[in-house]
């Protein structure tokens, strides 16, 4: 089984799990796990820490320039996660009455914008990086395959936490606490599991190398056999030290 095939099944035995975890742990033990600040949450953070410091050693393909970007996004992931844009600022930082209030703090305002303008800089190049992936090699790609899924486990966790308030407010119904629940135990999982899903393009794995020539078909003449070897030969780009 490749790689791929085997994150595909852990995405989907995770969301079994988090599911079951819903329907069983008891109201204090899921508080624990799900709620704000709880187990999931610092699984998250560590998680976008982890994810950060694999881009940092550089074994992997990114250039420096999507490395750099891949970066800024993992810590400022990790930042929201720890509700640091809460911690250290009064209002919401991608407001403009936030850089126009004087009452907040100017070297404050500086800060915070800077950094959002480093982060919107560091989305702009990693969505630039994104797009020519998939028109280079599409859905062909694997790794155009594993950004595609981080996205939309992205996209599912912002309407899995808006959508029981859009329901309420939509129709007349209230949301029994099981649906909460189940809701809400898929909203901080899955969201867990984005910086898990990008850490397989920045993973060193394993390559495929040339080694000792396969035994020839049957059917197949040893002449062909070894022209195929041959062909593998120059297809791995392996090298022969000259005659002499």
């Amino acid at each position: 089984m490749t790689n791929l095939g085997t994150l595909w099944i852990f995405l989907a035995g995770y969301a079994v799990l988090l599911l079951g975890s819903a329907s069983f742990l008891s109201g204090t033990n899921f508080e624990t796990v799900y709620a704000e600040g709880g187990v999931i949450e610092s699984v998250s953070i560590a998680a976008w820490v982890t994810l950060g410091a694999l881009v940092a050693l550089g074994r992997h393909r990114l250039s420096k320039s999507t490395s750099a970007a891949a970066l800024v996004l993992c810590l400022a992931a990790a930042a929201r996660e720890a509700d640091w844009h809460k911690s250290f600022t009064t209002a919401s930082i991608l407001k403009l009455s936030y850089y126009a209030d004087a009452a907040n703090p100017l070297a404050e305002r500086v800060l915070v914008g800077a950094a959002v303008v480093a982060v919107a800089c560091a989305g702009a190049i990693l969505l630039s990086r994104g797009i020519r992936l998939l028109r280079s090699g599409g859905l062909r790609d694997p790794s155009a395959r594993v950004l595609l899924a981080a996205l939309g486990l992205l996209v599912a966790t912002k309407v899995l936490d808006r959508a029981p308030a859009i329901i309420e407010e939509t129709w007349p119904t209230q949301l029994s606490v099981a649906a909460r629940r189940h809701t809400q135990a898929l909203e901080e999982g899955l969201e867990a599991a984005i910086p898990m899903v990008f850490m397989y393009l920045v993973v060193p794995r394993r390559r495929r190398t040339v080694s000792e020539p396969r035994p020839a078909p049957q059917g197949c003449s040893p002449r062909r056999a070894e022209n195929e070897g041959t062909a593998r030969l120059f297809e791995g780009r392996a090298k022969t030290p000259p005659a002499e």
